[in-house]
């Protein structure tokens, strides 16, 4: 079973993790931390509850802890990302409002100048190669930097300070949410029922149905076919099934009821997104095609040098640093 409550483990460094990672669809899913993200390639959309941010190559964006959230990449593209993770404990003993801490914008790109935004840029790309460099120093500097991301955040993103009533019933509505989509995962090739889910959380069918509508900006039905269409894109992309074998697999009843939800989720047919994918642009393969891809540092690193030749973005911001 798919696991949409993203655990984060602290290989080198507690509380911090970064990271590089591709992806076609990765459907509402939440974690525990702070995700600051960069987009190095492709186009994509960052959907949180009933908002909708573009993301394009240098777009910058910031999830909140608990907080659903679904990346979808354009057709005929993938989109690559750096990323750091910051858990809401980290430094507790000296930042404590960190626990309590919301940023109130998502595109970092559209609340921050010009200069601010190449500043956060840097401080965000100089953690991860610090993070992904070997050395005690290194780590050192990863921490400073992180400090310092958090601290120039702070500074020019708007925010507000939960109480901790507030921040245990988040808590609560993420835990929540996550069963809604560990019972959908578990049922999607069959019918599935709302009632039943609603009688597992012991609620109200009417109550539960707002509830997730409110959480994911969409309908409880509508999840169902996100998270079919989850299924079925591997099939349409990795496999020479026909579409009709593919909306059976996929739990979708009818061809007809996938098409729709191809139509309205990317608007186009399962027939022409398998030719647009496989038509020789940046995502053509013939090989498998995952959905979600996380990469060794040493690509990501590669990642990062083609993103500072093709923006001409100074990734030292004009000071030398140790070849990677």
């Amino acid at each position: 079973m798919q696991n949409e409550y993203e655990v984060i483990h602290y290989a080198k460094l507690r509380h911090v993790h970064v990271g590089f990672v591709e992806i076609v669809h990765r459907n509402f899913h939440v974690h525990r931390e702070f995700e600051f993200g960069l987009v190095l390639d492709g186009e994509a959309r960052l959907s949180l509850r009933s908002a909708m941010s573009p993301l394009r190559r240098g777009s910058l964006f910031a999830i909140n802890p608990n907080e659903p959230h679904e990346i979808i990449a354009e057709p005929q593209s993938k989109v690559r990302i750096a990323y750091v993770q910051i858990a809401n404990s980290f430094c507790r003993d000296y930042l404590e409002f960190l626990h309590n801490l919301m940023f109130l914008e998502h595109d970092l790109g559209a609340c921050l100048a010009a200069d601010k935004r190449a500043r956060v840029t840097r401080l965000l790309l100089n953690a991860i190669r610090d993070f992904a460099d070997d050395g005690q120093v290194n780590t050192l500097h990863c921490m400073g930097n992180v400090i310092a991301l958090l601290s120039a955040l702070v500074d020019d993103v708007p925010y507000q300070l939960y109480t901790d009533t507030a921040y245990y019933a988040n808590k609560k509505r993420a835990a929540r949410i996550e069963r809604v989509m560990e019972y959908v995962d578990s049922h999607f090739y069959e019918k599935v029922s709302l009632a039943e889910l609603a009688q597992q959380e012991k609620m109200n069918v009417s109550y539960l149905s707002s509830f997730i509508h409110q959480q994911l900006g969409m309908t409880f039905q509508d999840y169902v076919n996100n998270v079919r269409l989850e299924k079925a894109i591997p099939l349409l992309l990795n496999t020479d099934k026909s579409p009709t074998d593919v909306s059976i697999e996929s739990g979708f009843s009818d061809v007809r009821y996938m098409t729709r939800a191809f139509e309205s989720r990317f608007g186009i047919s399962p027939k022409a997104f398998r030719e647009m994918q496989n038509a020789g642009g940046k995502v053509a393969s013939t090989s498998r095609q995952p959905m979600q891809n996380y990469v060794s540092y040493e690509t990501g690193m590669l990642w990062l040098e083609k993103f500072s030749r093709d923006t001409a973005f100074d990734l030292s911001g004009g000071k030398p640093r140790p070849a990677v």
